[in-house]
């Protein structure tokens, strides 16, 4: 018994990492944040899911993208850090979404800023579902602290 234990056990983080790399959601969710941090406004916009377009307008979905610019400066390195499940509205609709959560370095504020991705499945493929960028003063989103106790 033990011989076969020991083995498994020295495979689960190489497992667990392959795992989480293998996650389309997670990947699709690496690469917009890419997106994001070069601020490419035509890039994100044609990844947003067809719910989105279809409840908002160009310049609601691509506004924050501006407003967090002037707010934050430069945005770079992300590193990502957790994920989360959820659901959201579009319009009318409520969407399923996976939230991933990366910390990055801004021209203004060096730490505890945070891009998060919300992602979709529809039709088929990953979108886009939604994207905030904002500083947190005890350097850590609620969603992501550990509950104390």
């Amino acid at each position: 018994m033990w011989k076969l234990v020991v083995p498994i056990i020295a495979f689960l983080p190489f497992i667990a990492a392959v795992a989480q790399s293998s996650d389309p959601a997670k990947t699709y969710a690496d690469s917009m944040v890419r997106v994001i941090v070069a601020a490419d406004k035509d890039g994100l916009y044609d990844n947003f899911a067809p719910a989105m377009k279809r409840a908002y307008s160009r310049d609601d979905l691509l506004g924050p993208l501006e407003k967090s610019k002037d707010m934050f400066g430069s945005i770079s390195h992300p590193e990502y850090r957790a994920a989360t499940v959820g659901k959201r509205t579009a319009g009318l609709t409520i969407i399923r979404i996976a939230t991933c959560w990366y910390a990055v370095e801004t021209t203004n504020y060096p730490l505890s800023v945070f891009v998060d991705v919300d992602v979709t499945f529809d039709e088929g493929r990953y979108f886009v579902a939604g994207y905030r960028i904002e500083r947190f003063a005890k350097g850590i989103p609620p969603e992501l602290q550990r509950p104390q106790g």
